[in-house]
């Protein structure tokens, strides 16, 4: 390679400061007869300054210093005579912020205690740390902080940033949310549950949970899948984009329906297509009630294909009762966290064709261990009797 081809590899490599200096480092090492090792050495240092140089910049940036040229060596100790002057400098080591410590000035105006804190600040930064400056506005804001989210639980950070009238940047109002304990995080119930109707449903189903063992539910439901899965965020160097590929215009929807225990996910079936009364009605009696038991209780949502005489006929002959959980109630059905995991599953394995979503159904069922079903039953409210 010649000169030119590694300086181009080495801005391919994102190891520009060596390139900066490549030709200039190569005629001293000449001059000084530099052995190999001692020229590496020295190329590496250059590129460790590089990025140590950009990192102080960055931060200095992202600190947001009201005044650039406030330091210690600027600060006149003679004005303030009684400013502690070792104290000072301690602080400029940053050892509070490692022991998690408080330091607060305070003085009347005009003593310098401005100066003090961005000369601490830019010190804290040369050890490592990042910073924020935040001149009187930003205090006032501050204060006003803890209560601005939890009366806006839905505002942008920019909307956020314009309640507290501030200048801070978007990512220091990110940070101070998060150390106030504050997450992204939504959960969307149905509007309909707060029908009359629905709200006493849904409280008549509480109360009879207690009064049943866990262990004889038997949770039945279907999820659709497509032959277009696969998973959607993917990790992509700073600026650029993973790109990915699916069908676009010729998929398949499949219907998987399955039953959850508390002891393991069971009587998979997988159907070509939406699921339809006679399909379902033979997928009860051929797939579900054979591994039914004596009080097994078959919970079902409200489907219309649920609801076929002789779908009840069929459980109720293997000794097993049937319930339709309350309208608009998925909350209450933990096969949907089940399926949730089933989804992911099959996004990272992508199936093609009807053939790979059935062998990879049945693949799954292992998956899913007691210890885990059990948890799912217990988020939904359900509990196992105990024998006193």
């Amino acid at each position: 390679m010649n000169l030119i081809e590694v300086d181009h590899a080495l801005r391919k490599l994102r190891l520009s400061g060596m390139a900066d200096v490549l030709e200039a480092r190569l005629r001293h090492a000449q001059t000084e007869k530099f052995a190999p090792l001692d020229l590496i050495a020295t190329l590496v240092s250059d590129e460790l300054q590089r990025r140590q140089d950009r990192l102080f910049t960055r931060r200095h940036q992202q600190a947001r210093f009201r005044d650039a040229d406030r330091s210690l060596d600027r600060f006149d100790f003679d004005f303030n005579k009684k400013m502690n002057r070792a104290l000072i400098h301690e602080l400029a080591t940053a050892r509070f912020v490692q022991q998690r410590e408080d330091a607060l000035l305070l003085g009347p105006p005009g003593t310098g205690k401005s100066h003090l804190a961005q000369a601490i600040g830019r010190a804290a930064i040369q050890q490592g740390h990042r910073v924020v400056y935040l001149d009187a506005p930003h205090r006032d804001a501050l204060e006003r902080f803890p209560v601005v989210p939890s009366t806006r639980p839905y505002a942008t950070l920019a909307e956020l940033r314009e309640a507290l009238a501030t200048s801070a940047g978007l990512t220091t109002v990110w940070r101070a949310i998060g150390r106030l304990g504050f997450t992204v995080k939504k959960t969307v119930y149905a509007d309909e549950q707060r029908r009359p109707d629905v709200v006493a449903a849904r409280r008549q189903w509480r109360d009879w949970q207690p009064l049943r063992d866990m262990r004889q539910y038997v949770f039945l439901d279907e999820c659709g899948v497509s032959t277009d899965l696969l998973r959607r965020y993917g990790r992509s160097p700073r600026g650029t984009r993973l790109h990915d590929h699916a069908p676009f215009g010729h998929w398949e929807t499949h219907t998987v329906v399955a039953a959850l225990r508390f002891d393991g996910l069971g009587a998979p079936a997988v159907f070509d297509g939406p699921i339809d009364n006679p399909s379902f009605l033979a997928y009860v009696e051929q797939i579900l009630v054979p591994s039914l038991r004596l009080g097994d209780i078959v919970v079902l949502d409200n489907l219309a294909v649920h609801k076929q005489p002789d779908v009840r006929l069929a459980i109720e002959r293997a000794g097993a009762t049937i319930r339709f959980l309350p309208p608009y109630s998925p909350d209450f059905n933990p096969i949907e966290q089940a399926f949730a995991k089933l989804k992911a599953f099959l996004r990272t394995a992508r199936p093609r064709t009807f053939d790979h979503v059935a062998a990879l159904v049945a693949a799954a069922l292992e998956l899913f261990t007691p210890a885990e079903c059990r948890n799912y039953l217990q988020h939904c409210g359900y509990r196992a009797a105990v024998q006193l």
